[in-house]
C-alpha cells in the first residue's frame, strides 16, 4: 500500500458523500457576523485510529487506519502517483518506481509498466519486478485477508516477463482512473527479506512490525503505539 491507495480511498469517500447529500431547500446563513467572528480558538482533527502497530504494506481490514496510510507513504514507493495538483495519475521524478504511465493495450485491458533502472531497497539492492511478483503472489491469496483483496480480484493475470517489466490484464475493461488504480495497486515487498517468513506474523517475521529494508524515502527508526512514528530519512534516497 502506498498514497496512491489512500488517495483514492479519499477521492472515492468524497464521491459517495456527494452523492449521499440532498441539496439545502434554502441558502443557510452563518451563526455569526462578520463583526462576531474573532481570531484564536482551537480547532480539534479526529483521524482513525492510533499510531500503527504494525507497518505492513498489505494491511488487514482492522489494521487500516489513517495513521497506517500516513506511515506507508513515508517508508513505500508505488508504480505511479496521483499529482496532487492535477489529480491525475502521473510518474513522480521523486517516488515513482516506473519509467512512464503505463502502455495500455487497444482493448483497455492490459498494462504494460517499465520499472527505472536506478530504484533500489534502502539496503542497496535493486528493486526488481521479482519484488512485485511475490507481493502480488501472497497479497493475492484470499487467507490472506488483504483489505484490498476485492480490486485485486478484478486482476485476471500478474505477470513479470523480465527483471523490469511488469504486466497486468485485467478481468474487463474499467474507466481509466479506476482501471489504473486497480493495475498500479501492487506495491513491491523485498524478497530477499521476506522469503520464508511469515506473511502475517510479526513475531516470525519482524518486517511486518517495523521494516528494516523499504522503499520508501524514509525508514522507520523508533515506533511507539502510544505517540507517534518517527522515521529518519533513508541516506541513498533519490
Amino acid at each position: 500500500m502506498s498514497k496512491l491507495f489512500a488517495l483514492q480511498w479519499l477521492m472515492a469517500l468524497m464521491i459517495i458523500l456527494t452523492g449521499c447529500s440532498q441539496a439545502p431547500s434554502a441558502p443557510t446563513r452563518p451563526s455569526q457576523s462578520p463583526d462576531e467572528l474573532r481570531a484564536g480558538g482551537v480547532l480539534r482533527v479526529a483521524i482513525l485510529g492510533g499510531a500503527p502497530k504494525l507497518l505492513h504494506p498489505y494491511p488487514e481490514p482492522q489494521d487500516n487506519t489513517s495513521p497506517l496510510m500516513d506511515a506507508l507513504t513515508l517508508v513505500g514507493s508505488g508504480l505511479i502517483d496521483i499529482n496532487s495538483d492535477t489529480l491525475d495519475y502521473w510518474v513522480s521524478p521523486d517516488y515513482s518506481l516506473a519509467t512512464a504511465l503505463p502502455t495500455i493495450s487497444a482493448d483497455g485491458r492490459t498494462f504494460t509498466f517499465t520499472l527505472r533502472g536506478d530504484i533500489n531497497w534502502s539496503d542497496g539492492r535493486s528493486i526488481t519486478s521479482a519484488d512485485f511478483q511475490y507481493a502480488w503472489d501472497n497479497a493475492s491469496k484470499p487467507e490472506n485477508n488483504f483489505v484490498g483483496l476485492d480490486d485485486l480480484a478484478r486482476i485476471e493475470s500478474f505477470r513479470t516477463p523480465d527483471p523490469r517489466t511488469i504486466v497486468v490484464t485485467l478481468k474487463e475493461p474499467l474507466a481509466r482512473f479506476l482501471a489504473l488504480g486497480v493495475a498500479a495497486i501492487a506495491v513491491p515487498v523485498p524478497r530477499h527479506i521476506w522469503e520464508g517468513k511469515p506473511w502475517r506474523d510479526p513475531s516470525g517475521n519482524p518486517e511486518v512490525r517495523k521494516p528494516s529494508v523499504v522503499s520508501g524515502p524514509f525508514i522507520p527508526q523508533e515506533l511507539s503505539p502510544e505517540r507517534s512514528t518517527f522515521v529518519r530519512r533513508r541516506p541513498t534516497s533519490r
